[in-house]
């Protein structure tokens, strides 16, 4: 009998272990392919309200799946015009990955100026309140004597952060540079027991072109054209180094997507989507891992829904393929 508790005792330790060191790996990815490529306003401020209309975006990620207490992610956004050439922004993400939980929410503002006809440039702004919590409760002690574990107290941290960006777009050219989380401050030799911080924070370079490779006959005799979107999205993150995400993206008949990404040297991923309407857009998006870090061998699903609630203003003629 005191074996087996040694063995269940040894086994909770080393899951903790586990979950602490995983958390760090799955913060510092930050957000997923499919996020730059179908909500570019998680990482940019300065695309809040880009799109002429009231957009809403949801979002669901699993990772590691077949792993019990696997990361999840969800995620609530919207963002609007505002007077002439004012944007506004709401983002909520919520993570989970036992016993640790984390809660952002971002509000984000950006202005708007056209530097050529039909050529935008967008300066954009962001305030995050950031709260993360160790409940320690999912490890309950085995036993009285059980005090590794049991003793330990459950905590609590809230952060207030600011963030910037640029963003220009033409009639089928975007790109963008952000610098996120502007005051985060990390232990430099990644010692817990030190207080020796510096200050740290997040940077992204995105770029993207939309081709119309032909124009078609579809099958209510409607012209349709055939789009390709390659896009980039080189990412500096503190926690890590520098990492280039590469994306492919395809859209037919105004309404099938599909494509296929690459996080170099860290995962492999499908993407494909189907547009009901103009308003309504729902995705999936698998990645596997091809990393000497890999938790799991089946992977990680998305789910996303992207609402277009109508025109605020004049939209600009610009590919609904962003």
């Amino acid at each position: 009998m005191k074996t087996n508790n040694v063995l269940q005792l040894s086994t909770k330790i080393l899951t903790l272990i586990f979950t602490i060191v995983a958390y760090s790996i799955v913060s510092s990815q930050n957000y997923s392919n499919t996020q730059f490529v179908y909500n570019p306003a998680a990482i940019n401020p300065a695309i809040a309200g880009e799109s002429e209309d009231i957009s809403l975006y949801a979002f669901h990620r699993s990772q590691w799946i077949g792993v019990e207490g696997g990361p999840e992610d969800y995620i609530i956004s919207g963002n609007m015009p505002f007077r002439k050439n004012m944007g506004l922004g709401l983002f909520i993400d919520h993570s989970n990955l036992a016993p640790l939980k984390e809660t952002t929410i971002k509000g984000q503002y950006s202005y708007k100026i056209e530097v050529a006809r039909n050529r935008f440039l967008s300066f954009g702004m962001e305030l995050s309140i950031n709260h993360k919590s160790f409940d320690f409760s999912d490890f309950p002690a085995l036993d009285e004597g059980d005090d590794v574990i049991g003793d330990l107290e459950s905590d609590n941290n809230i952060k207030l952060n600011l963030g910037t960006g640029l963003f220009y777009k033409s009639n089928n050219f975007f790109g963008g540079l952000s610098f996120l989380n502007l005051f985060s401050k990390e232990n430099i030799n990644n010692d817990f027991r030190q207080k020796n911080e510096k200050l740290t924070f997040d940077s992204y370079l995105f770029m993207g072109y939309i081709f119309n490779i032909g124009t078609f006959r579809s099958l209510n005799n409607s012209a349709d054209s055939i789009l390709i979107k390659p896009s980039f999205n080189l990412r500096y993150l503190r926690y890590n180094e520098l990492n280039l995400d590469l994306n492919l993206n395809t859209l037919f008949y105004d309404k099938f997507i599909l494509g296929v990404s690459h996080r170099i040297k860290s995962s492999i991923g499908a993407v494909t989507g189907f547009r009901f309407s103009e308003e309504i857009l729902v995705g999936l998006h698998y990645e596997k891992s091809i990393s000497n870090v890999d938790f799991t061998k089946n992977g990680s699903f998305e789910v996303f829904l992207k609402f277009n609630l109508g025109k605020y203003v004049d939209r600009v003629m610009l590919p609904r393929f962003f």
